[in-house]
């Protein structure tokens, strides 16, 4: 199965999260636009490849849930696979476990669902 490469972004200065729809990379680093608009001040989040059990999208910067313990999605690089990890703990996550899981927000627009875990 061929994964899919997508990206949102959270506009740091408008504190919403946005659609990505060019990555241009230049002599100045890497340059991202949403509809209409160039984003100055950004974090880029990377579609994973991956779908909770309600058929949402998880993206790196996700907090997914399994009922007992909140989650943040993040990148494995080092493994070329997704991982999420529960506060510095990795695990490996699949398609079939992340059915498991439903994304609940995110670390952006959501920060409280981190205190609340903590």
């Amino acid at each position: 199965m061929d994964r899919v490469i997508k990206f949102r972004a959270w506009d740091k200065q408008e504190k919403r999260m946005v659609s990505v729809y060019t990555l241009l990379f230049g002599s100045r680093g890497l340059s991202v636009s949403s509809p209409g608009k160039k984003l100055p001040d950004y974090e880029l989040m990377q579609y994973t490849g991956l779908k909770d059990k309600n058929g949402v999208e998880i993206y790196e910067g996700d907090i997914v849930s399994d009922g007992d313990t909140e989650r943040i999605i993040a990148w494995d690089w080092h493994q070329d696979a997704d991982a999420y990890y529960e506060y510095g703990v990795g695990f490996n996550i699949n398609p079939d476990l992340a059915k498991q899981f439903e994304v609940t927000g995110n670390t952006y627009e959501n920060p409280e669902l981190l205190k609340e875990a903590a």
